[in-house]
């Protein structure tokens, strides 16, 4: 039997954004006399390979729901949905936090309404008009598990 993998799209970005963070190793070849030494900083490394992306800040877990409207980011935390204010990149904060039946595994946004994909339970539906308290409208149970 041939099992196949589903690759999970929210995973490319993690990915992407992983290679890009790799410092840049490669050197342009340079003319350096015999018995000179030269020694070059991360900085200059990055700054050669032409990068813009910098690392501002974090916020520690894993990170498997993703969605931005404006300056609010909807990521999954445990069995439930965070709702955090990244209107200043440096210093990110959660504004919300509302627990799920299960481990949320895809959001949407729309307007301010959230549909989550939460895995064994299903669809859950909510009212994201106030990020400072999100509310849970209802749920939609489906046979398999909801990854998408």
């Amino acid at each position: 039997m041939l099992l196949q993998r589903r690759f999970h799209p929210l995973l490319l970005p993690v990915v992407l954004l992983s290679l890009l963070s790799i410092p840049a190793t490669y050197q342009p070849a340079q003319a350096v006399s015999p018995g000179a030494t030269t020694a070059v900083t991360p900085a200059q490394t990055i700054a050669a390979a032409g990068s813009s992306i910098e690392l501002v800040n974090s916020l520690g877990g894993i990170v498997t729901v993703l969605d931005v409207e404006g300056s609010l980011a909807y990521v999954n935390e445990g069995h439930g949905l965070a709702i955090l204010d990244i209107s200043d990149p440096a210093q990110p904060s959660r504004r919300s936090y509302l627990q799920l039946p299960d481990s949320p595994a895809a959001a949407d946004v729309a307007g301010t309404t959230a549909y989550i994909a939460d895995t064994t339970a299903g669809l859950q539906i909510v009212d994201v008009s106030n990020p400072n308290s999100p509310v849970l409208l209802g749920g939609y149970p489906l046979p398999a598990t909801t990854l998408d």
